[in-house]
């Protein structure tokens, strides 16, 4: 009760189970509960088949040292209910899977997500499929490959040019090809990523890119995913909204204090790009560790990003973006899995967490690097 006086703006998180309120609740909640279970004890001592017949028995003193007990082994701890960060890192990354271009700005539309992020895939032939088949059929005999099964295309190195005519240049291994976002003429196909599907065309001219497989083609992506199209995270996205060749969210944003704690348990030093975040935030809330589990929403001048759910992380982030090969020791997933396995969702898996998939309130917006925002 005191607390609810003196930490009138806080909350208190109960990280075994979810649970968000403020101190009052929080203090009426366990009350509630302890009051329960000693009418329970009490109606089964007197073998009384309706519990609802016999009065309560009154609150005693020795529940207060019951509920001490009870905030120390839930390790309750009480956080401000907005923290405040600056935006450090901006980045989109124009073909899926392949380096990422830093920006000053992002602009967010409710249909697309962000401008010039992953509208282009790398596309590769089916196994068992042929020449012909990927001619007759291109969406049957096509795949997505992205750097979990080609980690070599780390290596690539992408440009954007913006403005009226907005394009990309791709080059690995002296090889280069440049094209537009503007669709042409060529073949449209459909193409399923994640549960998802996407309408495509090859880009002329870049089949043979990568020497590793000659076989793989560059891809524009005319209609991306729709989030909430996405069945095993279905109810995480609210309708409507859309995105390039993404893996469910429109945005990944990553904290440098969640970082920080990485690295703390880490056998080597993990850089902020092996995440491939869109967003990057600098500051540390009044959380000691991970309060990236307690954000809802961020707010910027500009926009306002709702958290859709916790990013689960697969090999890709083992790969060594300079050299293209995977992480001998399996880094940061060897460390991750130690700490950030969400046990309780059956879906992650043994997929552990880092970094948050948003999508923009409303119709969009812009974030710019260097602003101030805060979490809710």
């Amino acid at each position: 009760l005191i607390l609810s006086y003196i930490l009138p703006n806080t909350i208190i998180i109960d990280i075994n189970n979810y649970f968000v309120c403020n101190p009052n609740q929080y203090i009426t909640t366990i009350m509630s509960n302890l009051l329960q279970l000693q009418h329970t004890n009490y109606n089964n001592h007197n073998n009384n088949p309706n519990p609802t017949c016999l009065g309560l028995p009154p609150l005693q003193i020795n529940h207060v040292p019951i509920f001490l007990l009870l905030a120390l082994l839930t390790k309750n701890r009480y956080y401000p209910t907005q923290s405040h960060y600056h935006v450090v890192g901006l980045c989109v990354y124009p073909v899926k899977s392949c380096p990422g271009i830093p920006q000053e700005s992002l602009t967010f539309t409710k249909s697309h997500g962000i401008k010039y992020d992953r509208g282009f895939v790398v596309l590769r032939p089916k196994k068992g499929s042929s020449a012909s088949d990927v001619g007759a059929s291109p969406g049957a005999a096509l795949e997505v490959v992205t750097m979990r099964e080609c980690p070599f295309m780390s290596k690539a190195r992408v440009t954007l040019r913006a403005g009226s005519s907005p394009a990309v240049s791709l080059e690995y291994g002296g090889r280069e090809a440049r094209f537009l976002y503007e669709p042409d003429d060529a073949t449209r196909f459909d193409v399923e990523l994640f549960r998802n599907k996407m309408t495509l065309q090859i880009v002329d001219g870049t089949r043979g890119l990568f020497p590793e497989d000659e076989s793989m083609v560059v891809a524009r992506v005319l209609g991306g995913v729709k989030c909430r199209e996405d069945t095993k995270w279905q109810d995480c996205y609210p309708g409507g909204y859309g995105a390039g060749a993404v893996d469910g969210s429109q945005a990944l944003v990553v904290f440098t204090s969640a970082l920080e704690d990485l690295n703390e348990g880490a056998s080597r030093e993990i850089p902020v790009d092996r995440f491939r975040p869109n967003i990057v935030l600098a500051g540390r809330g009044a959380a000691q560790r991970w309060e990236e589990d307690f954000v809802r929403e961020l707010a910027f001048p500009g926009l306002s990003l709702s958290v859709n759910k916790p990013c689960h992380r697969c090999v890709l982030s083992t790969v060594d973006l300079d050299t293209g090969k995977f992480d001998k020791k399996m880094e940061p997933l060897k460390t991750l899995k130690k700490h950030r396995l969400i046990k309780k969702d059956g879906r992650f898996g043994d997929s552990p967490a880092f970094g948050l998939n948003c999508t923009a309130q409303g119709e969009g917006g812009e974030v710019r690097r260097g602003e101030g925002g805060t979490a809710t």
